[in-house]
């Protein structure tokens, strides 16, 4: 495909590079990463055919909105002078999105003939596996308190059969019964995702705002990638930081290996994996990996450590590893990354440590933009 097929491309922000072949972006992108490697001494580079774009239009399966005096859509790439001092970049009003699925935006389009009454906010809009339509409303503190005062436009989308989450904690809105009101109640985990293990889904419980993949199809690929490094290392046990719902770690699960999970807030796991029945070699800590007095304990009785750390990398976790003995160290280490930057500061530390780069995958979870996933292995 040579060019993004969208009116808005060019003018909406969300896809930064619409006007370019997909294999030419492919190519840049392996050589962004293999000259920051390069950079750090690190010799092994990755090629364009190492990079798989599983989809190119229909794969995301939820949207981060913005809604801004009636325009309901993403920031533009053009700068509107303001006033004499300052320069911002307005919401371009987006009636459909081609990189959506086609029932986020039938979504997108019901939400728009009833948009929420608050001048501006941001917005995540979720279709589930099941069809359950999912809101989530971000804004500020007295307009959350609008909507909760007025309620009727609340009302309505519940009633509709609309999820609606409200405020940074992602709370749930209930209707009270039998009344015109609504009221905030606990945030509460429903399966807005799925994982993917031996040909099957499994569902993932997470609140609309949680993190997730940006869509099934590239993420079938990614956790099928994840898994065959992961196993190629033949592990006994297997430390994960950062696991979030469960993306990785169910799959690694279903296919027999024991997994210590690092995870701050282990609820949406524990409950991933009970629901899938693949809760039994499955070990939760409730641990920051930002400590270099946890590493010790975290690693100890591990062999591969599975690694995707937010954009600042490992940071600290790196320096506790340093201060442990060599033997006591994860013999490989399975690091997925989304931020080539850090994956190549990492990397040259890692090299440091006594680990060895041996193989680069990617995949195009953002194709027509300049991100891309990378999973790299190292082994000792």
């Amino acid at each position: 495909m040579d060019t993004l097929p969208c009116a808005l491309a060019g003018r909406c922000g969300g896809c930064s590079d619409p006007a370019r072949p997909l294999a030419a972006q492919r190519a840049d992108k392996a050589a962004r990463l293999g000259a920051l490697l390069a950079e750090v001494g690190i010799a092994l580079a990755p090629r364009a055919e190492d990079l798989v774009t599983p989809a190119a239009l229909a794969f995301r399966g939820h949207l981060d909105l913005r809604l801004e005096d009636g325009r309901l859509g993403l920031i533009g790439t053009e700068r509107e002078v303001v006033d004499t001092e300052r320069a911002k970049r307005e919401v371009i009003d987006m009636p459909r999105c081609e990189v959506a699925t086609p029932a986020l935006n039938a979504w997108l389009a019901g939400l728009r003939t009833d948009l929420p009454p608050v001048p501006r906010a941001s917005l995540r809009l979720r279709v589930g596996p099941d069809g359950t339509r999912g809101l989530w409303i971000d804004c500020a503190h007295e307009h959350i308190k609008s909507l909760l005062d007025e309620a009727r436009w609340l009302a309505r989308q519940v009633e509709a059969g609309v999820v609606v989450e409200l405020g940074a904690k992602s709370r749930r809105v209930v209707v009270e019964p039998g009344e015109a009101r609504v009221r905030l109640g606990a945030a509460e985990l429903a399966v807005w995702s799925t994982s993917f293990a031996a040909g099957r889904a499994l569902p993932l419980y997470t609140t609309i705002g949680g993190f997730s993949q940006p869509g099934p199809i590239a993420n079938q690929a990614l956790v099928s990638a994840v898994t065959e490094h992961v196993r190629q290392t033949s592990p006994k046990k297997v430390l994960e930081l950062g696991a979030g719902a469960g993306n990785l770690t169910l799959p690694l699960l279903s296919a027999g290996l024991a997994v210590r999970a690092v995870e701050l807030d282990g609820a949406a796991l524990l409950r991933s994996a009970r629901e899938s029945q693949l809760d039994r070699q499955l070990e939760v800590v409730a641990a920051s990996f930002q400590r270099a007095s946890d590493v010790a304990p975290l690693v100890m009785g591990t062999d591969t450590l599975l690694a995707d750390p937010p954009r600042q990398g490992l940071g600290v976790f790196l320096d506790g590893l340093g201060g442990l003995a060599k033997s006591l160290r994860p013999r490989a280490v399975v690091y997925v990354s989304c931020h080539p930057e850090a994956l190549a500061r990492d990397a040259a530390r890692l090299t440091t440590l006594g680990y060895h780069l041996r193989s680069l995958t990617g995949i195009d979870q953002f194709p027509w933009t300049h991100h891309v996933e990378w999973l790299a292995t190292f082994e000792r």
